[in-house]
């Protein structure tokens, strides 16, 4: 009896027949496992060594051949493809043939297997016959290239089959003198120095020089007065010799400064003495003011006398000293220093309750300025007054003047008390020994009690002064009638 694919059954226990194990060797995990690695290229070599020349570098030169030599580092042979690609500004002819364009390798001119041009592209065939080593030298020789209009560096790159780009760069430079440029703001105001900026350009605007002297004179049309003025300098310190600017061979060009002191309509012509094309006019409108950038005393004394009251005016004006109108109602603070708070006076403007040295003042929307008076009856030799305000931006200014004192208005005298004391009523007499010497001090005062210089006055006198004695255990004289500490005489013609 057989047993085979039969269930055995042992004490009682049912036995299955053993399965074959299905298992799968390291090796094939791993032959698998590189069966799905990506493939990684090689990288590529670089073109080296990219030069370039041509037969002309002048803007917009037309038939211009370029020499475009480099390494293959990776070498080129049958089938490759050599690419040279112009920047942008460049023009290439679309229907360049193989009979134009060249390769060269050591010193072997060959004819390519073909040409294609895409914009500026140029892809060029390798001939069967050609084969450059590892590191070889190659030219390619490209005719009929248009330069670019703009002067300025260009990139020219150049690739093969087996290796990436490298480039080199190539500068263009501007054309022959074809023309004069005025360049000219359209906006101004009124004393702003701008300035007229004169040019030597090729046809394509570029930049450029004539061998030769070149004379440009300009012509000024105003719709107002003859209020704008021609400067050779920024500063507008020089005016302009007979409206020309003269420019040396070599040079570029050059700018005159136009200033006008009036709101108008500017028109400036230029012409040329080279046989240049000349610029079209320019335009300037100037306006009466631009922003608001300071604020002034327009109005404001060198000296105040005494007693008297100066003038002040305080102004918005913008950075070339045009009034400029308030938009709405500003304030302005005033504070005086080096004057005396108990004697000085404002007029026009709000006193400061608590400081007699402040005050303020209102422009009103629509005006520029701030009139006051100042005045104080103390001299002082260095006096400033401030005005600033905080709306619509933060602007201050500052004038500086000195008080002088009145016209002479009498003598002060002056005699030591040889027994001075503080506790003494200043009005009584003075007080001197017998045989004593005293000094008498005589000096000439305004009405406020300044002090006048001998500078100012006219020759004058002052009346006999009769002194007496008196006898007592301590002699007492006094002068005068009796004459006080301090003591006020008239003044006499001399």
């Amino acid at each position: 009896m057989s047993l085979v694919g039969k269930p055995i059954t042992m004490a009682g226990r049912h036995l299955a027949p053993a399965k074959k194990k299905n298992a799968i060797s390291l090796l094939a995990v791993v032959a698998l496992l590189v069966t799905l690695l990506p493939v990684v290229p090689a990288i590529a070599a670089q073109v080296t060594g990219v030069s370039a020349t041509a037969t002309g570098y002048q803007a917009g030169a037309t038939g211009v051949t370029y020499d475009i030599t480099f390494t293959a580092t990776s070498g080129i042979g049958p089938g490759d493809e050599i690419t040279v690609t112009f920047g942008t500004g460049y023009s290439v002819p679309s229907n360049l043939g193989t009979n134009e364009v060249s390769i060269t390798s050591q010193s072997n001119n060959y004819t390519p297997a073909s040409v294609a041009v895409s914009g500026t592209i140029v892809k060029i065939g390798v001939p069967a016959e050609l084969t450059v080593d590892a590191g070889g030298s190659v030219k390619v020789r490209i005719p009929g290239i248009t330069n670019p209009t703009q002067a300025r560096n260009y990139s020219i790159a150049v690739r093969t089959t087996s290796d990436t780009a490298g480039s080199t760069t190539v500068t263009i430079v501007a054309a022959d003198a074809a023309k004069v440029d005025l360049d000219a703001p359209g906006q101004a105001v009124r004393n702003q120095v701008v300035p007229l900026t004169v040019t030597i350009q090729d046809l394509y605007n570029n930049p450029t020089t004539m061998a030769d002297d070149l004379t440009v004179t300009f012509v000024v049309y105003e719709s107002g007065s003859s209020s704008a003025i021609l400067y050779a300098d920024a500063d507008a310190s020089r005016q302009l010799a007979d409206n020309k600017l003269i420019f040396s061979a070599g040079s570029q060009g050059g700018q005159a400064y136009l200033k006008d002191s009036e709101a108008e309509t500017v028109t400036i012509v230029v012409y040329n003495d080279g046989g240049l094309s000349d610029p079209q006019p320019a335009t300037i409108t100037v306006d009466p003011a631009g922003e608001l950038a300071q604020l002034v005393f327009s109005q404001k004394p060198a000296q105040i006398t005494a007693g008297a009251a100066g003038n002040f005016t305080v102004q918005l004006q913008d950075a070339y000293g045009n009034p400029v109108s308030a938009s709405q109602e500003t304030d302005v603070t005033l504070v005086a220093s080096g004057a005396s708070a108990s004697t000085v006076s404002w007029g026009d403007v709000t006193p400061d309750p608590e400081d007699n040295l402040k005050a303020t003042g209102i422009i009103l929307a629509g005006n520029n300025s701030l009139s006051f008076a100042f005045g104080d009856t103390r001299a002082a030799s260095n006096v400033s007054l401030t005005a600033s305000i905080s709306e619509p931006q933060q602007l201050s200014a500052t004038a500086i003047f000195k008080i002088v004192p009145a016209a002479a208005d009498h003598f002060s005298l002056a005699v030591p008390d040889a027994y001075d004391d503080p506790a003494e009523d200043p009005d009584s007499v003075v007080e001197i020994n017998s045989g004593q010497r005293s000094a008498l001090t005589i000096e000439v005062r305004d009405q406020y009690e300044n002090p006048v210089s001998q500078d100012t006055l006219s020759p004058c006198s002052w009346p006999p002064i009769p002194l007496r004695a008196t006898a007592s255990s301590t002699l007492r004289q006094q002068v005068g009638w009796p004459l006080p500490k301090l003591r006020s005489l008239p003044m006499l013609p001399a």
